[in-house]
């Protein structure tokens, strides 16, 4: 793990740094976000809070090591929004398990090969006690 010093974050963890041309490239159907706006958004997560309760979701920090820098892998959703890939958990599924599933769907092969894939560590974890 890492331990903070003069604001500045050391790491001890050790990982594979992989060149970005080991990795190829393609586009899938886009995804859409299942609400019109933020609010709306914030009112069915309400709303789905009181009919299951507490909404468990997780995301993945995929590496690449490209011109000497390593870089961080985003999703484009339109034309100005980038995330990590991730998403929520299905009840009762287990985080690295639920990761593994929701990286298969978004940036997994299409021609049926399965991969197998490597979570390292957990960065961080976050309990978010009310909307």
């Amino acid at each position: 793990m890492g331990k903070i010093e003069g604001g500045c974050i050391e790491s001890r963890m050790d990982f594979g740094q992989y060149p970005l041309t080991n990795y190829t490239f393609g586009t899938k159907e886009p995804l859409f976000e299942k609400d019109p706006s933020v609010p709306a958004r914030f009112q069915r997560m309400r709303d789905e809070f009181e009919k299951i309760g507490m909404r468990r979701s997780v995301e993945g920090v995929l590496l690449v090591h490209e011109h000497g820098l390593p870089h961080v892998l985003l999703l484009q959703l339109g034309t100005t929004f980038f995330k990590l890939p991730g998403g929520e958990l299905n009840p009762g599924e287990d985080e690295v398990e639920g990761l593994k599933r929701l990286l298969t769907e978004t940036l997994g092969r299409q021609d049926g090969v399965k991969q197998e894939w490597i979570i390292e560590d957990t960065i961080g974890n976050l309990v978010a006690a009310k909307l």
